[in-house]
């Protein structure tokens, strides 16, 4: 695995923070991924899919070990997320699910994170091309 640095989630330091030495959080600045973040409490709110007293999760095939998707439902409110694992972009993915209609909410591409909403389906995720890190957050329509 290549040498890369580590982010804390509000701050997106360029280092990773010590465990034994101190290094002070500089709050000063803008929240790289507060938005973010608050977008996903949001959802998690929203969603019946994703409370915590759900257990239920379906874990969906995709071609690629290093790809993780999967789905959560309850009722009628269905959340998808696929994402690639790797440091690396993967090639010709297919990402097999039951879903026609799909409105992303969330997606990064390997190096912009995205939170309009666009319109999706199973055919997107058909032999797809994934950059490193890349993924979607997704509600069944």
């Amino acid at each position: 695995m290549p040498n890369t640095y580590k982010e804390s989630d509000e701050q997106a330091y360029d280092h990773e923070i010590e465990f034994f030495i101190k290094d002070t959080v500089k709050w000063d600045s803008q929240p790289q991924y507060a938005a973010m973040i608050a977008a996903l409490a949001q959802m998690k709110s929203d969603h019946p899919a994703l409370y915590t007293s759900n257990p239920g999760i379906e874990i969906l095939d995709a071609d690629n070990p290093d790809m993780l998707a999967f789905k959560r439902s309850l009722g009628g409110d269905t959340v998808i997320f696929i994402a690639n694992t790797r440091y690396e972009a993967v090639k010709g993915v297919t990402v097999k699910a039951d879903f026609d209609k799909l409105t992303c909410v969330m997606r990064y591409d390997g190096k912009k994170l995205s939170m309009d909403e666009a319109e999706m389906t199973a055919a997107d995720f058909e032999s797809q091309d994934f950059p490193a890190y890349a993924f979607y957050v997704m509600i069944v329509k």
